[in-house]
């Protein structure tokens, strides 16, 4: 009765050696993918970083002056634009097009072209 209890407790023996290897492995794979992970997210900081820098940068005021300078059209605001929400025009709810304000010239009508997408 002994020998095959030994014998038994041999193969169980066996098969926890074998397991415990096979886990050993899974555990270094998984720590070289973590050690990999992390570098990647380290890189990825750093190139967070120096964007952020080139942002901050980029974005400087007397550079942006200048380029708004050369690129855009922009003339400052005259106190005869500003207007107030009872001199705006009316919006036509029919056509969708907004009624000509007393005093603008009559360039032709405004129509809004609407086309309908089948889906």
């Amino acid at each position: 009765m002994s020998r095959p209890l030994i014998v038994l407790a041999v193969a169980v023996l066996g098969m926890l050696a074998f397991a415990l290897f096979q886990l050993k492995y899974e555990v270094q794979t998984l720590d070289e993918q973590l050690t990999g992970i992390r570098r990647q997210i380290a890189v990825e900081t750093d190139a967070i970083h120096v964007l952020g820098a080139e942002w901050s940068y980029l974005n400087r005021p007397d550079r942006l002056q200048v380029l708004a300078e050369k690129y855009l059209d922009l003339v400052p605001v005259q106190p005869a634009q500003i207007s107030t929400l009872q001199t705006l025009p009316k919006l036509d709810p029919q056509s969708h097009a907004v009624a000509k304000l007393p005093g603008t010239p009559k360039t032709g009508t405004a129509k809004a072209n609407v086309t309908k997408v089948a889906r």
